[in-house]
């Protein structure tokens, strides 16, 4: 605003009023630029650049077309916090039935089906059911589902979180029999790939041991 007001001054000499033109030209020069590249980011729906290429990134885990064909979807664009929506919605789809089966949890982005985490279980709504209660310090792991939501949805602009399961008996038998290990090598699915890195494992180790220590002293105070 000061420099604006010397330039209109009509004693601020031509020299001085050139000066000062071609030092704001050059300041709304700066400001539009950071403005464009600002829009940029927000245009962007993966700002991070998760999606390298076709060998890294997010495409490592890219389901081809046609791979899903054999498990039957569950849950669609499900937000696992909402109990409701998520575990809710599968009971009543599956009607309350203890189905043993291979649950595969996907994310769908920009026309494509990545891989995200594959388990089995004995009953698929009870499992569900874990993923979509409260946090628990004792199993923190049944959180991971959820954790993964948040993330998804900060990094991936219009991706959905979506849920498939394949049934599976021994043939003639009432023992599960679940080709688990066959989907894991086939799809390589995010979650089971990633594993902990040491630094992540002592983080988790230092979080229990000050979450346990303090409830141990609030016992004793009691």
């Amino acid at each position: 605003m000061e420099a604006f007001i010397e330039a209109i001054h009509p004693d601020t000499t031509s020299a001085r009023k050139g000066e000062i033109e071609h030092q704001l030209t050059e300041y709304c020069k700066l400001d539009t630029y950071a403005m464009v590249k600002l829009w940029e980011v927000f245009l962007e729906p993966n700002p991070r650049g998760y999606k390298v290429n076709e060998r890294g990134g997010i495409e490592k885990f890219k389901i081809p077309d046609g791979a899903l064909s054999g498990l039957t979807p569950l849950l669609t664009d499900v937000n696992p916090k909402d109990r409701k929506e998520s575990y809710g919605k599968a009971h009543t789809e599956l009607q309350g039935k203890v189905i043993p089966a291979v649950y595969f949890w996907t994310m769908g982005w920009n026309g494509s089906s990545y891989g995200i985490y594959i388990g089995k279980s004995v009953n698929v709504i009870g499992r569900l059911s874990n993923y979509t209660g409260r946090f628990q310090p004792q199993s923190p792991n049944n959180f991971k589902i959820c954790y993964f939501y948040d993330f998804m949805k900060s990094e991936f602009a219009g991706s959905t979180l979506n849920l498939y399961y394949q049934p599976h008996y021994s043939l003639g038998s009432k023992e599960l029999h679940i080709p688990e290990n066959e989907m894991l090598k086939k799809f390589k699915p995010l979650i089971n790939s990633a594993g902990s890195s040491g630094e992540s494992r002592k983080l988790i180790e230092d979080g229990f041991r000050s979450a346990y220590r303090e409830s141990f002293e609030a016992a004793l105070r009691l």
